[in-house]
């Protein structure tokens, strides 16, 4: 990508020099100087340093022999041309290293801006799903200890109950993982998304398939894109 740049920003100084050759007679040769930093500066906020750097060498050659009396020479005869031209290599240069700069660190800023919204996103999601691993892990290692302490009396009805709770919780957990490996597949680039034409009833209805036993019993409302627990 950079020998594309170094391409275009030369071509660019040389049809804005090539234009400005027919119009000398009528805006003056100091005016190109002007249309050449400007167009400099226009490069410095999409391309990198040193595209910029050599079209504002291009830029100070091209005007000084093409554009500067006497023509065709880099010689200048009038003192102000010499200063002029110095001052114009100069400024085009630090016009361009320095608004090239402003726009990198406005890059840094934006990028390390985004670093902490996804932060804080993981963050997030870590907290919610320690908080949804830890429920189920916690009532299989409650029931678990009910069922082999030997201080413990129950029937087999209760022994019953109790194995279901830690199949419930099993699943649950089974559940949480799978979402987990799946999201890092997903982040990963190995799961794409397939889009295609769905019912979204069907879709409803599979969702409340899957939700767990214990919340079963509470009313969900809202729509095909929002169900809400009360």
């Amino acid at each position: 990508m950079m020998w594309k740049q170094f391409a275009l920003s030369i071509a660019i100084i040389l049809a804005v020099s090539g234009i400005g050759y027919f119009f000398i007679d009528t805006i003056g040769y100091r005016s190109i100087a002007l249309i050449l930093l400007f167009m400099v500066s226009a490069m410095s906020l999409v391309f990198r340093v040193w595209p910029v750097l050599v079209s504002a060498v291009l830029s100070v050659l091209i005007w000084d022999f093409f554009f500067i009396p006497p023509f065709l020479s880099f010689h200048p005869i009038s003192s102000e041309d010499v200063v002029m031209l110095s001052m114009y290599f100069i400024v085009v240069v630090l016009n361009g290293v320095f608004t090239w700069q402003v726009r990198r660190i406005e890059q840094q800023t934006l990028l390390k801006e985004e670093k902490l919204r996804a932060l804080n996103f993981y963050n997030t999601i870590f907290n919610s799903v320690s908080h949804e691993l830890r429920t189920p892990i916690t009532t299989i290692i409650g029931v678990t200890e009910n069922l082999v302490s030997p201080a413990t009396e129950m029937n087999e009805k209760d022994k019953t109950e109790l194995n279901k709770e830690v199949l419930i919780a099993a699943e649950r957990l089974n559940q949480l993982v799978d979402n987990l490996l799946n999201m890092s597949r997903i982040e990963s680039g190995f799961l794409e998304a397939k889009k295609s034409w769905c019912d979204v009833n069907e879709l409803v209805y599979k969702t409340l398939e899957k939700i767990p036993d214990n919340l079963k019993e509470r009313q969900i409302k809202g729509t095909s894109k929002n169900l809400i627990f009360s």
